[in-house]
């Protein structure tokens, strides 16, 4: 699987809800409820500090390299 796009796509609407631009990065009612879901996974693994958008992109950006790293089964 390529997840360099969607890594890309992640980052670049962090960036405009970070710059204030949400309406530029407004998600659907499915994609709401499964940012949601992300989100409360996320706080579940590593704690509601660090269920953020930013956190998710940060990795969704590094899973290529951690999967690749793994050994093969």
């Amino acid at each position: 699987m390529d997840f360099t796009k969607p890594g890309e796509e992640a980052a670049r609407i962090a960036e405009q809800k970070s710059g204030g631009r949400a309406g530029a990065a407004a998600l659907s009612a499915a994609d709401r409820v499964r940012s949601n879901k992300a989100l409360a996974l996320l706080a579940k693994n590593e704690g509601i500090a660090r269920a953020s958008a930013s956190r998710l992109v940060e990795i969704v950006r590094d899973y290529p390299t951690a999967r690749a790293s793994l050994p093969r089964a």
